[in-house]
Order: C-alpha cells, then sequence, then structure tokens
C-alpha cells in the first residue's frame, strides 16, 4: 500500500491480520501486528483479539498466551466478549506435556 502511496490504518492493518489468521498465515498476522505498533498505530482490541483466535486456531497455544500478555501489557482492557472468546479459543486447545 505505502508503495502506491497509500498510508494504512489501524483499521487496515486489523483486516489484514484477521484475513491473514484465516488463511492460516499465521506467521505473518503476528508481524503485521508489530508492523502496526512499528508505524506507530495503538493495536486495538479488535487487532488483539484477531491474533489471538488465528493462533488458537494454528495451535499455538504459547503465541496465543503471550499476545493475550502483550494485550494487557500495552493497556488495552479486553471486554467481556474478547474474554469468552480468547478464553474459549485457549482452551480448546489439545494439551501436551
Amino acid at each position: 500500500m505505502r508503495v502506491v502511496g497509500c498510508t494504512p490504518d489501524a483499521v487496515t492493518y486489523t483486516v489484514m491480520i484477521d484475513y491473514l489468521g484465516k488463511m492460516d498465515r499465521i506467521a505473518e498476522a503476528g508481524k503485521v501486528l508489530e508492523d502496526m505498533a512499528d508505524a506507530g498505530l495503538k493495536p486495538t482490541l479488535v487487532a488483539f483479539s484477531a491474533l489471538i483466535c488465528a493462533y488458537a486456531k494454528g495451535g499455538r497455544r504459547a503465541d496465543a498466551e503471550k499476545a493475550f500478555d502483550c494485550m494487557i501489557a500495552s493497556g488495552v482492557k479486553p471486554d467481556r466478549l474478547a474474554y469468552l472468546v480468547t478464553l474459549g479459543k485457549i482452551r480448546s486447545f489439545t494439551w501436551h506435556s
């Protein structure tokens, strides 16, 4: 987008995170969240939730938990729905020892 003179905003980054997560391009989704912060935009509740769901869908429990912790540490407070979705996704993992 920047190549053609368009500067992405928080919504653009969030849509990309959601899309990449749904396409099982999870590592790229995580990179987009980092790019969002590097661009000076604060990741939103929706952006974090999309990334957490992508990690959960991909079976990446540790990454989902890390993203959730990062969300809290950055001052983004999950709403009731985000807690239910996030905790539901994390609980759905198969726990291995």
